[in-house]
């Protein structure tokens, strides 16, 4: 790790609301090798609250398997409360696959997936340095993207060039052809909602459609067949005499959510690019 890096990190406090145990231990070793001197465990919610309510850290990293409080709990309380530093960045750490939707719902910034590395620290570490949260699914949205994690390197860009590279990075998963067709589904039932045309729900059919055939083509199996099973729903929502709108989109956003996580994992490594 560059010196830089190592000497900015050191001036840092890091909070981790995290049970004892092997993987905790692990995340702080991780940490002290990176260079940060002050960092503080906490067991559960009620500690952690004590610690929040005098000092504010730079960067939280809850545990989503948290007791006897969960970790998504736990955020939704700290954003809810009057504590000084219930607006401090903050990070769900999920062994399993944790909705991103449900834990930035309650308020965290973002989800590392697995066990904390290197690069994925110092990606939300950069990214959370201008705090600005974002609607989930908003289309119009052109800022950094905190659901991409892990990229190596990110935190040694220069301040004034870490936000264009978000942006960048995130402009690179709107172009793929899988997320291209959901945003063109995703128009087309808003068309439908707003005119009630049977066309327009006829052309986001056939974008998701286009959207399983362009993950199938690009061999990512897993997307694929989660897509197929999410349209199979949505065809049997279509056929009924009464199909919700609001439901076809929550599909269609619940798609879009995981191709991210799948295109960002093979684009860009996920969580895994330390060696």
């Amino acid at each position: 790790m560059p010196s830089e890096l190592l000497s900015a990190n050191a001036g840092a406090t890091l909070l981790l609301v995290w049970r004892p145990g092997p993987r905790r231990d692990a995340t702080v070793r991780l940490l002290q090798e990176m260079g940060f001197v002050d960092v503080r465990c906490a067991d559960g919610a009620v500690p952690a609250f004590a610690f929040l309510t005098r000092t504010r850290p730079r960067l939280v990293l809850v545990e989503a398997d948290l007791r006897p409080t969960p970790g998504l709990i736990f955020m939704r309380e700290l954003r809810a409360t009057a504590v000084a530093s219930r607006d401090a960045p903050a990070v769900i750490v999920a062994q399993k696959a944790t909705s991103g939707l449900a834990a930035r719902a309650a308020g965290a910034d973002g989800v590392i997936f697995g066990s904390p590395n290197e690069a994925a620290i110092q990606f939300w570490l950069a990214c959370t340095e201008d705090k600005v949260r974002h609607v989930i699914e908003g289309s119009d949205y052109r800022g950094p993207d905190r659901r991409v994690i892990g990229l190596s390197g990110l935190a040694a860009e220069p301040e004034r060039r870490r936000n264009q590279v978000c942006a960048n990075l995130l402009a690179a998963i709107e172009a793929d052809p899988v997320m291209t067709r959901l945003t063109e589904a995703q128009e087309a039932v808003r068309r439908w909602s707003e005119t009630g045309a049977d066309s327009a729900l006829a052309q986001a059919l056939e974008a998701v459609a286009a959207a399983v055939d362009a993950a199938t083509t690009a061999r990512q199996a897993l997307l694929a067949e989660t897509l197929l099973v999410a349209k199979q729903r949505m065809d049997e929502e279509a056929r009924t005499w009464d199909a919700d709108p609001q439901a076809i989109a929550g599909a269609i956003s619940v798609m879009r959510d995981f191709a991210y996580r799948r295109l960002t994992t093979a684009r860009f490594g996920g969580h895994s690019l330390r060696q």
